[in-house]
């Protein structure tokens, strides 16, 4: 009964303290930060969050800086490679003009370390896209694929000539979503830096209508990405409480 008590007593402690409204302004505005691991929007929320913390009495928060280069490693873990991003925008322009995504209205529809580009390009349907004969006539292409990003993909993409990719959900993970956009990433190491290219990510509804355009010639992409990789630095906040 003791311990009830005094638990109870900590939780009124607690609620007498918090902001349940200063909680939510925290998390709207650390939200609206895009905070991929090495990335200036990381590093924007943990200053912020440090200027807060010392603000109210943490002397000894502290921002931590190890290397983000693709090759550095701690234990088994190799480091990602830092990425920013600055604008992005995916278009049909032939047969017709029709807006697709950006990463100003939704920041997941561009792949994780993509590289930056200006280019019109045809597509090509490739499925799955998670063997390399699927990428067999994607020279001078940007390949839709319902398949992962990650792992050797990007080698397969470089080596076959094709200049970008375009993903999806498949039928059985967009089961009631249809316009649910995936998250995905490159997530390229020091070793397969240079295959990195881009990608943007779209929903099964509008993969659905990029095939049937297809079915009826070409259809035609012009993506526009400001991004780039760099050596850059992971970084770790930390404090006593």
């Amino acid at each position: 009964m003791k311990k009830i008590v005094e638990i109870n007593s900590l939780i009124d402690n607690i609620l007498n303290q918090v902001s349940g409204k200063r909680a939510w302004d925290w998390v709207s505005r650390i939200s609206l930060k895009h905070r991929i691991q090495g990335s200036p929007g990381f590093h924007d929320a943990a200053v912020e969050i440090l200027q807060e913390l010392q603000q109210i009495g943490f002397d000894d928060a502290t921002i931590h800086k190890y290397p983000a280069d693709g090759k550095t490693k701690f234990w088994e873990w190799e480091t990602p490679i830092s990425w920013m991003i600055n604008s992005a925008s995916l278009w049909i322009v032939e047969p017709k003009r029709e807006f697709l995504v950006s990463f100003d209205e939704l920041p997941m529809s561009v792949v994780t370390h993509s590289e930056g580009c200006d280019i019109a390009a045809e597509i090509i349907d490739i499925g799955v896209g998670d063997k390399p004969e699927d990428y067999k006539r994607a020279e001078g292409k940007i390949v839709l694929m319902s398949g992962s990003t990650r792992g050797d993909m990007p080698v397969w993409l470089k080596q076959s000539g094709a200049i970008g990719c375009i993903i999806y959900p498949d039928a059985e993970r967009a089961a009631g979503y249809p316009d649910m956009v995936r998250y995905d990433g490159f997530w390229p190491n020091s070793k397969t830096r240079e295959s990195v290219q881009f990608g943007f990510s779209i929903s099964l509804d509008q993969a659905m209508n990029l095939k049937k355009l297809l079915r009826d010639g070409p259809v035609k992409v012009h993506a526009k990405l400001d991004a780039k990789l760099y050596d850059g630095d992971l970084e770790v906040l930390t404090t006593t409480i």
